[in-house]
Order: C-alpha cells, then sequence, then structure tokens
C-alpha cells in the first residue's frame, strides 16, 4: 500500500505543477483547442497567431478594452482535488489499515456491553448483569482469551481492575495466534498463590516455565471488590506495570513491576487475560494503544 499510494502522489503532484506552470498544456500549435485541431501553415501564408488562455477572458473585457486573465481550468482544480482525496486515503492507511506484517496500528478499547471484540473459551467469561454493563468478569479459566485480531509491538495500555475475591487476577501480553506462548502477570490477592504479590512467567506451548519466574511485593493494599487502575508500558522487551488504588487508601500511582527479557521470546503479540486457579475480577474500560498515538486529552 504504501508504494502504490507513493506512485499516485508522484502522479498527482506532477500533474499539478504541469498546469500550473503551463495554463495552455494540451492545445495544439497554432491556436488549437481541445474542441478544434490546429490549422495547417501554408507557405506563403502568414500563420495567425496562436491564442493562448493569457488571451481569453473568463470574466469580460478590462477598462481601456484589454481582456483579463483566465483563472486557473477545471483540470487544475480537478488535479487539487485528486491529491486532497489521496492525501486522505493515506491518511487513512496510516492510521486505520493493518500492516502487511500484521501489526495494529490503532488504537483498541472496549467498554465490555458485550463480548464481540474477543476470542474467548466458552465458560469463565461473561458480562455479568450483577456487576453492571461495561465490566468484563473472568473466573476460573485457565485458557487465555484475548482482544480478536489485535497484534502489538510496543504498545501502552489501561483498564479498570476489581478483585471479586481475594485470589488475585491474572492476564496475558504479547500473546501469539494459538495463544500457547506468552508473557503472563500474575496480581496474586492476599489468598492467591504467592499473597501480596506481583508475579511474571514466560508461557511455551501452554506451559508455564517455572524457571522464568519473577516475583515483587505489591506496595498497595489488595481487597475483594476493591477498584484498581492498572497501567502497562511495553517497549521493546521491556514491559513496565504500575497500579493506581482506591482515592480511599490514600496512595499514588505506584509502581508494581518491572519485566526484562533479555532474550526477547516475543517482541509482538496479543493482549488477553486468564485465571490461575480460582480467582475472580473484573475489568472495565480498557483501552490499548501503540506509543504513536497520543492520549486525548
Amino acid at each position: 500500500m504504501p508504494a502504490k499510494l507513493n506512485d499516485e502522489l508522484v502522479k498527482i503532484c506532477a500533474a499539478i505543477m504541469l498546469a500550473v506552470s503551463d495554463p495552455g498544456v494540451g492545445r495544439a500549435v497554432g491556436g488549437g483547442t481541445p474542441h478544434e485541431p490546429a490549422r495547417a501553415v501554408t507557405s506563403g501564408t502568414p500563420p495567425a497567431p496562436a491564442v493562448t488562455n493569457d488571451d481569453i477572458s473568463t470574466t469580460g473585457p478590462d477598462v481601456g478594452g484589454r481582456a483579463k486573465r483566465s483563472r486557473p481550468g477545471w483540470k487544475l482544480l480537478a488535479a487539487v482535488a485528486g491529491l486532497a482525496a489521496v492525501l486522505a486515503v493515506g491518511v487513512a492507511a496510516v492510521y486505520y489499515w493493518p500492516r502487511k506484517d500484521g501489526i495494529t496500528r490503532a488504537e483498541f478499547d472496549d467498554e465490555f456491553l458485550n463480548l464481540n471484540k474477543w476470542t474467548h473459551p466458552p465458560s469463565g467469561w461473561s458480562v455479568d448483569p450483577n456487576e453492571g454493563k461495561g465490566r468484563l468478569v473472568i473466573q476460573d479459566q485457565p485458557r487465555v482469551g484475548c482482544a480478536s485480531g489485535v497484534v502489538y509491538e510496543d504498545f501502552n495500555m489501561s483498564s479498570n481492575l476489581k478483585l471479586l475475591n481475594n485470589g488475585g487476577a491474572a492476564w496475558a501480553l504479547r500473546a501469539d495466534s494459538s495463544g500457547d506462548n506468552y508473557y503472563l502477570f500474575y496480581l496474586s490477592g492476599p489468598e492467591g498463590q504467592y499473597a501480596n504479590k506481583f508475579v511474571t512467567y514466560i508461557v511455551r506451548g501452554g506451559a508455564i516455565d517455572l524457571k522464568s519466574e519473577r516475583t515483587s511485593e505489591v506496595l498497595v493494599e489488595l481487597k475483594q471488590r476493591s477498584q484498581y487502575k492498572i497501567n502497562v508500558a511495553a517497549q521493546g522487551n521491556t514491559i513496565t506495570h504500575t497500579i493506581m488504588p482506591p482515592p480511599k487508601m490514600g496512595k499514588p500511582l505506584t509502581p508494581l513491576g518491572l519485566f526484562t527479557d533479555p532474550q526477547k521470546t516475543f517482541p509482538r503479540g496479543g493482549i488477553c487475560f486468564r485465571t490461575l486457579k480460582g480467582e475472580k475480577f473484573s475489568i472495565g474500560d480498557l483501552y490499548a494503544r501503540p506509543p504513536e498515538i497520543r492520549t486525548p486529552e
């Protein structure tokens, strides 16, 4: 797409330059017009002066009998309109059309009124009316469910997490199309496998690589029914998490974990959620976008 777009831009720009530099372009030598061919010049007969755009008035004679210069013709206007159309298509191509390598360049967001934007397991995922519209509820489902067709390299993500029990929550980033290979992040609640720890794993072939386990202490209190804002910044082989507790806890945005993979195992992939063991949590107001798309004011 970029090569074709560039070719079209070059052609249209050339047409505009030609129309601007030579208003009589397209007219035949000897005074011909697009509707009247040029007259032949015979020997002994002086040629009639050529008629050009400069001699033709589109607005009537000026004071003193002189003709006004012609305004730009329809060809120039058409060329400008064509350039504008191609530029509009180019903008759409840059921000909304997938690249040939499959990388998503547009923002992904979901208010979770339904699950239409997700490829998810047949059980364990729901929009629970008891939690109100706009929240995804996940319970007892160790298989990942992922945002359909979303593949990011570097990206920023934010979501609202609510713990529906004291087990915690888990999500997978840079998952491949099989859903079996990804980075796994586990926020363990007070009754989770690692109480009040933030744990990172590498998952290969659907199995957690226990040797890849890394843990950090959670510096905010995790409580059932409490809501937290989770922010993610993935850049290269480093993924950084921060957590914002409820205002009543009186704590600011707090570091949650910084993970760096020296092997760069997964340079790109999808956004997914799952559980590890008995967790129940809900997600609301999720968005993800590549870093070149700025956050709305």
